[in-house]
């Protein structure tokens, strides 16, 4: 049965012209509020490879580039994800407003498509939920929309990938649907199968959405599989046609750079067991969101205390959808829904750089969401059937739609809170490893956000806990560059040739190595060392600047100059490397050239040395 047909057939389920137009006003004004203080957070952990670092979104043209991201990143096997970076960094650079405008934007849009969708499918459930259908919707859509749980896939720019592919799911479900109810189909398929193909470029997750969508057509549309095929066939096969991007771009990334996929050093079994410890703690942050941690690691769980209990949850549920399917199909959809969104990167295969993630559930928290409202709907009409009888229609209404708004109000007041912790990376890291302590690369971060803050004996104190729980390079860096901003410089350099011990291939580490040889006058070796830096990193603009003035030191003028060049091609804003580069001139006597720098430099907001300025002025006027 079609909505239009339960809508004739339940008069009283026909809604009010204005209630979908105001449940969407509300849904929207309610996120609005929500992410209100989000735009300013800076960008944070696979940010900076993805984003800061990322040469491929630097430009649109050509298009073959834009969607083959580097391996090293999060966009990696996700060409749409990396596309819509490059629109964002085309139209306001590294500003991160736009960023996060973005992901508001297509959390926006998921959100509206979500009321859509419950909507259409309660008018579907019989004539009690189509009665009410566009409230209980709203009270979907605003639930899943302002939950704290969110707050990764939105807030955490990278993580606009959890995002999109969400909205392109739930796109291709509703569209399928309205393709089902509509005389004249063939559009809103050809948006449903559009839908899928995007999907598939954004993220794994996607893999499951032709077969939710026939599940859908079984159990909420038609009778038969057989009914299926002969009226939709063709569609189906759209749909299904749209794996072959998914196991290309699957194929193409191998193990997407040594992130996912088999071989990584965690075996399946260990990952399966890890993940019977997380899918019942993310449904435990559904209901009782105060303790959400923004990295947990990659620590493996096989300690038959925690996992046996997990077991028995995860069991139970698979067990109640089962059940469900039995008795009640429709409900027994959510739970199928539940654990389809959830399989890419929680059963099996191993995701070895993050073994839990909140991100994960941006989708499935639409099932909960659902089976949350339904229920606390059913049980608060029949705890008020008794106290009010059923007369009492108006207060009844009244109570439902406050306790609501009580849920709401509730849950819109802690993602404000949690998106405070996104306002910037030290309130975030500290954050986290206050949560979780015996992280050793929280630490690591804590470190690097300390030192952007000046704090450097804490930054010395988080980088050796972090050195203690996980001696990996970050963690010495972060402390080679806290010593070396105390001028504690054989220490710093320590710190360095672990690091590169660790990791020889790092370029950072040669870097920052070379920085610490600058201040012990070993000019031979700094140079050396950002050499290297530069073969390993060839668009390491910071690497050329700092080569450029070790080369000033060593008085070599043109090799310097050529340095500040390549860092200025590559950053057009560096103004240190024009200072750097008018200094190069005034020495070579080109006095007109090194007083345009020092106009650039005056214009991008450089405050240059006053001595500096008050010679080359002299020597310009003589030149003169």
């Amino acid at each position: 049965m079609s909505t239009s047909e339960a809508l004739n057939q339940h008069p009283a389920a026909a809604p009010r012209p204005w209630g979908p137009y105001a449940a969407a006003i509300a849904i929207l004004l309610a996120i609005g509020l929500a992410y209100a203080d989000s735009f300013h957070g800076p960008f944070l952990f696979d940010d900076i490879p993805t984003i800061v670092q990322n040469e491929s979104i630097r430009r649109l043209r050509p298009l073959s580039e834009v969607l083959s991201p580097p391996a090293a990143t999060t966009t990696a096997g996700r060409p749409l994800v990396n596309l819509s970076l490059a629109v964002n960094y085309a139209f306001g650079g590294l500003n991160v407003v736009g960023y996060h405008a973005f992901n508001l934007v297509v959390h926006l849009l998921a959100s509206l498509t979500l009321f859509g969708l419950a909507r259409r499918s309660l008018l579907l459930s019989g004539p009690e939920l189509a009665a009410r259908s566009t409230p209980l919707a709203a009270m979907i859509a605003l639930i899943w929309a302002i939950h704290p749980l969110q707050t990764e896939s939105v807030t955490y720019v990278t993580q606009r990938a959890e995002s999109m592919v969400g909205l392109f799911y739930l796109l291709t479900l509703y569209t399928a649907i309205r393709g089902a109810e509509s005389n004249r189909p063939l559009g809103w398929h050809v948006v449903s199968v559009a839908s899928c193909l995007a999907g598939m470029a954004c993220k794994e997750v996607m893999v499951s959405a032709p077969l939710i969508v026939l599940l859908y057509d079984r159990v909420f549309l038609s009778k038969s599989f057989q009914e299926i095929r002969a009226r939709r066939g063709g569609f189906y096969l759209a749909l299904a046609a749209t794996w072959l991007l998914q196991g290309w771009l699957v194929l193409s990334t191998g193990n997407r750079s040594s992130s996912a996929g088999f071989g990584l050093g965690i075996s399946v079994g260990e990952y399966a067991a890890t993940q019977l410890v997380a899918i019942p703690h993310y449904l435990w942050l559904c209901f009782w969101p105060r303790w959400l941690v923004f990295d947990y690691g990659a620590e493996v769980i096989v300690a038959p205390s925690r996992v046996v209990p997990g077991a028995v949850v995860v069991l139970l549920l698979i067990a109640a959808t089962l059940l469900a399917f039995r008795f009640s199909p429709r409900l027994g959809f959510l739970g199928v829904f539940f654990f389809a969104v959830l399989a890419p990167s929680s059963s099996l295969v191993p995701v070895a750089t993050q073994t839990m993630a909140e991100h994960r559930m941006y989708l499935a928290l639409a099932a909960v969401a659902t089976l949350f409202v339904l229920a606390g709907d059913w049980l608060l009409n029949k705890l008020l059937d008794r106290v009010l009888g059923r007369e009492e229609r108006q207060l009844r209404q009244m109570l439902v739609t406050v306790a609501a708004g009580g849920v709401i109000l509730a849950l819109g007041a802690q993602t404000l809170l949690r998106n405070r912790d996104y306002r910037t990376q030290l309130a975030m890291w500290l954050d986290t490893v206050r949560k979780v302590p015996e992280l050793g690369r929280a630490h690591a971060a804590a470190a690097g956000a300390l030192l952007q803050a000046g704090e450097t004996s804490e930054a010395i104190r988080e980088a050796s806990i972090a050195i203690e729980l996980d001696p990996e390079p970050g963690a010495f860096l972060n402390r080679g560059n806290a010593y070396l901003m105390r001028g504690r410089d054989a220490e710093a350099l320590a710190d360095f040739n672990r690091s590169i011990e660790l990791e020889p291939d790092f370029a950072p580490s040669y870097y920052n190595r070379g920085s610490a040889l600058i201040h012990l006058n070993r000019l031979d070796e700094a140079e050396a060392d950002f050499t290297r830096a530069i073969e390993l990193s060839p668009e390491f603009s910071t690497a050329y600047l700092q080569r450029g003035v070790t080369r000033f030191y060593q008085q070599r003028y043109d090799k310097a100059v050529q340095d500040f060049d390549r860092t200025i091609e590559l950053e057009p804003r560096a103004a240190d490397a024009y200072y750097n580069r008018a200094q190069c001139r005034f020495a070579q006597e080109q006095y007109e050239a090194a007083m345009r720098d020092v106009a650039i430099c005056r214009e991008l907001g450089f405050k240059a040395d006053p001595d500096f300025l008050e010679k080359l002025a002299k020597a310009v006027a003589e030149d003169r």
